[in-house]
């Protein structure tokens, strides 16, 4: 599965510190030219998920359709494009695997020159799913407007990133807890490694995840905001973060040349207030 995800070729360490949450795109939307190639690339991305699939939606034809709402809409500005991201739902853990794949689609428009920005809140879902031919069985738990930004934010942008902290994470031993150093990787490496993962997006930049590093292996956990939950029924917006969080974190490792596999580890050592996720093994 993850050997036929969209291909990045720029440094992936420098692609996770240039993407940034676009809210206010310059109006001009994509040549054709970069537009076929996205759709390329989100084609490839089709191939490697049953469960996973993707296509470009243009929003004016979604307001000459009427299916174009206000709500989450008034937060952005210029935006034409829309990647939009159907899940069928099959397990919990599928929205993991669904932020690992948008995520993916996210860096590799980075790497062409595009702003991006995740949408996992209040959207017209009816309306994306009318354009995309969603099926019965799929559902869209977000959507990505893509462009080129603006040069100048507008101030309900500037507003929103300074409520939701934007620009801050956490700190770094507030979301990862070393016990041994691994095996074939110094301590300065495995922490550039965490850091690519600090900086991963997350919904209202809660960075629900923490990590437990072992000689043999990385846990991962996810400190569950209940809240969420209950405001966004729809989508499990903090399992998706733990998705993303877990491609920063795989990217960073093939990025020094070290390989590992997924897995979901039997009979794993409960915390307070942490749900087990996943574990990569080296």
């Amino acid at each position: 599965m993850l050997e036929e995800l969209i291909k990045v070729n720029g440094k992936f360490s420098e692609l996770a510190r240039k993407r940034f949450s676009c809210r206010t795109f310059d109006g001009n939307g994509v040549s054709e030219e970069k537009l076929n190639l996205v759709k390329k690339q989100i084609e490839k991305a089709n191939e490697s998920s049953e469960n996973f699939r993707a296509g470009i939606v243009n929003k004016h034809e979604l307001k000459a359709k009427k299916f174009f709402t206000t709500g989450t809409y008034g937060m952005f500005k210029g935006d034409k494009f829309y990647i939009v991201g159907t899940l069928k739902k099959e397990s919990e853990f599928d929205w993991v695997k669904y932020g690992f794949f948008m995520e993916n689609i996210i860096i590799y428009l980075t790497q062409i020159g595009l702003n991006t920005c995740w949408i996992g809140g209040v959207f017209d879902r009816k309306g994306f799913g009318g354009e995309l031919g969603i099926r019965e069985d799929e559902l869209i738990p977000a959507i990505i407007p893509f462009g080129y930004c603006a040069s100048k934010r507008t101030l309900r942008d500037r507003i929103v990133r300074w409520s939701a902290k934007g620009d801050k994470r956490k700190p770094f031993d507030e979301l990862f807890f070393i016990n041994e150093i691994p095996a074939n990787i110094s301590e300065t490496k495995l922490k550039e490694v965490l850091e690519n993962v600090r900086i991963a997006p997350s919904a209202s930049n809660k960075q629900p995840w923490r990590f437990f590093i072992h000689k043999d292996r990385i846990d991962i956990y996810l400190r569950r905001d209940k809240l969420y939950s209950k405001l966004i029924p729809s989508s499990d917006l903090q399992m998706i973060d733990m998705g993303i969080a877990s491609y920063h974190l795989w990217k960073s490792f093939l990025e020094i040349g070290m390989s590992g596999n997924w897995n979901l580890l039997k009979n794993k050592k409960s915390f307070p207030a942490l749900q087990y996720i996943v574990s990569f093994i080296f």
